[in-house]
């Protein structure tokens, strides 16, 4: 597997009581590639950069990077973009969350599903957005079959971000502007796992009005991406993709 990009996003929590800190994350490598991997870095002691070595460590240890003269030095020898990312003084239930991308990147594994993500443009994606967003094209391919669609993402997580180490300002490989693409579970957990039988029930369902022309084409809309689904996944499938969560 050559090794293009790695991407460290990790939350931090502060344990007042004890004084300790810890986090998780997750580490992914290949970000939007067709060889795309995530690994979850699990809730453990911790401070500082100290995300940034063990998210190394992981690497290592499932092959992925070889760690004989440091990580600084492994990307720039192999001309590997690195993005690191923490979030401070987390709540502890925020972790749920990454429990989530956990059961989702499970799901895509289990079934043998790649998912391509490709960044299109920034631009208002709903019909009643007032500002701009990331929008993107999402390709889940299983076996011979794939579906593609576009994902608006959500505004807080849109937009152009540079990113540098202070630390190492000369390090041009760090002057990278990235964007905070949709992970796995943000694309699976918006999909259509049931089938949509009528235009009345989906209102009934949904809390649409049943005599509006927009409301039956997000009707339309939604029911051509199950069946798209359904070509790719079981029903059983589907159903364990709508318990992610």
């Amino acid at each position: 597997m050559k090794v293009k990009t790695i991407d460290i996003n990790a939350k931090e929590w502060f344990d007042k009581v004890n004084g300790n800190s810890y986090f998780s994350g997750v580490v992914t490598v290949n970000y939007g590639l067709k060889d795309c991997k995530e690994f979850k870095l699990p809730f453990q002691y911790g401070y500082g950069d100290s995300y940034i070595d063990n998210a190394f460590v992981l690497l290592a240890k499932e092959k992925i990077i070889n760690l004989n003269r440091g990580y600084y030095s492994a990307c720039i020898d192999k001309k590997i973009i690195l993005r690191s990312n923490i979030t401070r003084n987390c709540k502890k239930r925020s972790y749920k969350i990454m429990d989530y991308l956990k059961q989702a990147q499970d799901f895509l594994d289990k079934t043998d599903t790649k998912m391509i993500v490709k960044y299109l443009k920034f631009d208002k994606y709903f019909a009643d957005d007032k500002e701009c967003r990331d929008i993107y094209k999402i390709t889940p391919i299983r076996n011979d079959k794939s579906y593609s669609f576009t994902f608006g993402q959500s505004i807080i997580n849109s937009g152009e971000v540079v990113k540098q180490d202070k630390r190492f300002p000369n390090y041009r490989y760090m002057d990278k502007i990235s964007r905070q693409g949709p992970t796995a579970y943000d694309v699976l957990a918006c999909l259509e796992k049931y089938p949509q039988e009528n235009f009345k029930d989906f209102c009934a369902n949904f809390g649409y009005d049943n005599d509006s022309i927009k409301a039956y084409k997000i009707y339309k809309a939604v029911k051509e991406q199950y069946n798209n689904l359904a070509r790719m996944f079981t029903q059983k499938e589907l159903e364990q993709m709508a318990e992610i969560q």
